[in-house]
């Protein structure tokens, strides 16, 4: 097959959209269900080690062509971009593979395992003028942007402290406790936050760690953050919410909890987010459900919330040419940083410098 249609992204307008997706796993497949919906945006191609999950892919998007490797995928003929969604430990590679193709790629968090590495793909994607878009779909959410929005105005005034916590169900710790350490995990998306609406960069971090199950990365860790412009915050992230907690994250494959909560305290106001507060009580037998609705709720057989929007930021970025003003892998980089600084502190039991990127 031939090479890609496009060089890159950076001032190349696209009508219609060919995706690429590598990975269809959770959020692969919500990823690939959302674009199948959206309004002039092909699935050309999908990837995926397991045969099986191909072969369902297949069907259900009737015109992709699935491929067991990503190399295969990239030389589909037609694609405009892919995603990338796989585990983390091949984030650096696959997304490397996919700049020098000259593809614009979005890939879901974290952006790599190290700074170093993370700065190494932004440079790649730079010099090759190729866009690169990092999911962090807080940033999508519309009670968090409506946050930042009254936090960048100044409504708040200075910011004292922020504390966020990210708890998320213990059935999953069994795929992830020895693959990706949770503060890349979970509470990634609190540092990216955090950032966002601090406009400022992280200096210094403490942190401890617990591990209860033996698995290779620690079920809790907790932080405390300081921030060039005065900010002083706290991160808290585990693995323990038990099975009898409110499931909050449905969908009809899987179901579980992340007890989220964000608290900003400032000069004039302070507010208070929590995620297992929808309104919605729904009880069985067995469990209680809390469906939470602002990140990817199914309504009507269709994707919606924040991870839609940032799907439709990143395709518009594609078809326009024009990089998206809410996501940014300079902070993704710095993100990174931060969450370096973490383990190291809690290796180590001493406040730990945040390297500048």
């Amino acid at each position: 097959m031939s090479a890609p249609s496009r060089a890159n992204v950076i001032g190349v307008k696209v009508n219609l959209v060919n995706v690429g997706i590598a990975g269809l796993g959770r959020f692969g497949s919500l990823h690939a269900q959302i674009l199948s919906e959206l309004p002039g945006v092909t699935i050309a191609a999908i990837c995926d080690p397991d045969q099986s999950a191909r072969e369902a892919a297949a069907a259900r998007y009737g015109g992709a062509v699935t491929y067991g490797l990503f190399s295969d995928l990239l030389d589909h003929d037609g694609l405009d971009c892919v995603y990338v969604v796989t585990p983390e430990e091949t984030h650096e590679e696959m997304v490397g593979l996919a700049i020098s193709r000259g593809l614009p790629t979005f890939l879901e968090k974290p952006l790599a395992l190290s700074a170093s590495r993370g700065q190494a793909i932004v440079d790649q994607s730079r010099k090759a003028g190729v866009y690169l878009q990092v999911g962090f779909v807080l940033r999508y959410e519309s009670r968090s942007m409506f946050l930042r929005d009254q936090i960048s105005r100044g409504d708040f005034g200075r910011i004292a402290t922020v504390r966020a916590k990210r708890n998320c169900s213990k059935a999953w710790f069994d795929v992830y406790g020895d693959r990706a350490h949770a503060v890349y995990e979970t509470i990634i998306h609190d540092i990216d936050y955090l950032i966002w609406i601090s406009g400022s960069r992280c200096t210094s971090v403490y942190a401890l760690e617990r591990n209860f199950t033996g698995k290779r990365f620690p079920d809790a860790t907790m932080a405390l953050l300081r921030f060039e412009n005065g900010i002083a915050a706290s991160l808290e992230t585990s693995w323990l919410v038990q099975s009898g907690a409110p499931a909050n994250v449905v969908t009809d494959s899987w179901a579980g909890t992340i007890d989220a909560e964000l608290e900003v305290i400032g000069e004039y106001r302070s507010a208070r987010l929590r995620s297992l507060e929808s309104g919605l009580e729904i009880w069985t037998g067995e469990r209680s459900f809390h469906p939470e609705f602002g990140l990817w709720p199914e309504l009507n057989g269709s994707i919606g919330g924040a991870l839609r929007a940032e799907d439709e930021d990143f395709i518009n970025a594609v078809r326009t040419g024009v990089a998206s003003s809410i996501a940014s892998v300079e902070d993704a980089v710095h993100g990174l940083s931060v969450a370096e600084a973490i383990t190291k502190s809690a290796s180590s039991g001493g406040e730990v410098a945040v390297e500048r990127n």
